[in-house]
C-alpha cells in the first residue's frame, strides 16, 4: 500500500519489488489503491519463488471491491496470487489504461476464488495477459474458480492479447468477449488438465455482441488453443460477432459441442460436407473458394468423452481450399474418423462438419 501510494504521486515508469514473502490480507475499507500511474508489481522477485507465487493478496476478509485495479498505461502485475476478493480479481479499466501486462514468462500470476470475474478489461487496448493460472491453482488439477467469467472484455477493449494461460473452472466463460474487435487468443488450455478438475462451467470462449477480427488459434501448433471439457460450447460466435478466425485448436469433451455459431456470427459460414474419405484421400464440397481445414475429430479416441457430441477436432490433420465450384479434396496418410471446419477471405469460419 505505502510503495503504491509513493509511486501515485510522480510520473513512472516505477517498479514495486519485493524482499520478503506472505500473504497481504485486505481486510474492509483497506483496499489497495489504484495504480495511477505507470507501475509495476514484480512479486517474482520475493525470495523462495521459483515460479509459483509466494505473495498472496487476500481479499477473502473484504466483502467488496477488486483485488488491484489499474488506471494508468503500461501498467505490470507480475507473480501474486490474487484470491478472495468480492468483485474482480484485477480490473482494467477505461481509454487509457492501454499497455498492460499481466502476467509474463516465468512469473505469471494465479487468479483464483473472485467472487466475480479473474481478470476484468474495460475499455483498454494493446496489453497482454500471458501464461497465468485463472481458476486453477498453480498446480494445473485443483479448481478454485472465479464466480463469472475468468477474463472478460468489453466496451470496445481492442487489439488485446491472450497467450498461454490456463483458464478453467470459472462458473460462466473461460474467456468473454463483448463488442471488442482484433482479440488474440493463442497457445491457452481452456478446461481442465486432468480429470479431478472441471472445466469452465459455460463457455470455454464467447464472441459476442460485435466482437469483429478475432484470432482465436494459428498456423503452429504452438499457437493452437486446447478448449476441452467446458459444460456448454467449447467456442460460441454469434450476435453479429464477423471475421472471426478459428484455426488449429484441440477441441474435446465440450458438453454442447465444439464450434457454435449462431444470430449472424461470421456471417453464417457455410459448414462444409465431407462427401468421401479413404486412407489417402479426404473430398467434399463448401463455399466457392473456402479454406477447409481438417481435423481428427474426438470419435476415433476410444472411449472419450462418450456422452458428448463426436463432431469435436481433436487433432488438426491439414489444410487445403476449395476451387471456384467449392469442391476440395487432400491427400496424406488418414485414418479414424475426420471432420472439418471452412471460412471465407475474411477469417469467417464455421461450424464443424458432420
Amino acid at each position: 500500500r505505502y510503495c503504491i501510494s509513493q509511486a501515485n504521486q510522480s510520473a513512472g515508469p516505477h517498479v514495486i519489488n519485493f524482499s520478503v514473502a506472505g500473504t497481504i490480507s485486505i481486510t474492509n475499507n483497506s483496499a489497495l489503491p489504484s495504480l495511477n500511474q505507470s507501475i509495476t508489481i514484480d512479486a517474482s522477485t520475493a525470495p523462495g519463488y521459483a515460479g509459483t507465487p509466494v505473495v498472496i493478496l487476500d481479499g477473502s476478509n473484504s466483502n467488496s471491491g477488486n483485488g488491484i485495479n489499474i488506471a494508468a498505461a503500461n501498467c505490470a502485475i507480475y507473480g501474486l496470487q490474487i484470491s478472495g476478493f468480492a468483485y474482480n480479481g484485477i480490473s482494467v479499466s477505461g481509454n487509457n489504461q492501454d499497455y498492460f501486462r499481466i502476467g509474463a514468462a516465468g512469473k505469471g500470476n494465479v487468479i483464483i476464488s473472485n467472487g466475480y470475474r479473474g481478470i476484468q478489461i474495460d475499455a483498454a487496448d494493446n496489453g497482454m495477459i500471458a501464461y497465468n493460472h485463472i481458476g486453477v491453482e498453480a498446480s494445473g488439477d485443483v479448481c478454485a474458480g472465479n464466480g463469472y467469467d475468468g477474463i472478460d472484455f468489453s466496451n470496445t477493449a481492442n487489439n488485446d492479447s491472450i497467450y498461454f494461460n490456463h483458464i478453467s473452472c470459472n462458473e460462466y466463460n473461460g474467456i468473454q468477449v463483448g463488442g471488442c474487435d482484433g482479440i488474440v487468443i493463442k497457445g491457452n488450455v481452456i478446461g481442465p488438465l486432468s480429470n479431478s478438475c472441471a472445466g469452465n462451467l459455460y463457455r470455454g470462449i464467447d464472441l459476442e455482441d460485435g466482437a469483429d477480427n478475432c484470432i482465436v488459434g494459428g498456423s503452429s501448433p504452438a499457437e493452437f488453443n486446447k478448449i476441452a471439457g467446458n459444460l456448454y460450447w467449447g467456442i460460441e460466435v454469434k450476435n453479429n460477432s464477423i471475421n472471426n478466425l478459428l484455426s488449429g485448436n484441440s477441441y474435446l469433451c465440450n458438453d454442447y459441442g465444439a464450434i457454435e455459431i449462431n444470430a449472424g456470427g461470421n456471417n453464417n459460414m457455410q459448414t462444409p460436407v465431407i462427401a468421401s474419405a479413404s486412407g489417402s484421400v479426404i473430398s467434399g464440397t463448401s463455399s466457392a473458394n473456402a479454406v477447409i481445414e481438417i481435423f481428427k475429430s474426438q470419435n476415433t479416441l476410444n472411449n472419450q468423452c462418450t456422452s458428448t457430441p463426436g463432431n469435436q477436432g481433436a487433432d488438426f490433420i491439414g489444410t487445403t481450399t476449395a476451387d471456384a465450384t467449392g469442391n476440395w479434396s487432400i491427400s496424406g496418410s488418414f485414418g479414424g474418423y475426420v471432420i472439418a471446419t471452412s471460412r471465407d477471405a475474411n477469417g469467417n469460419t464455421s461450424e464443424f462438419s458432420t
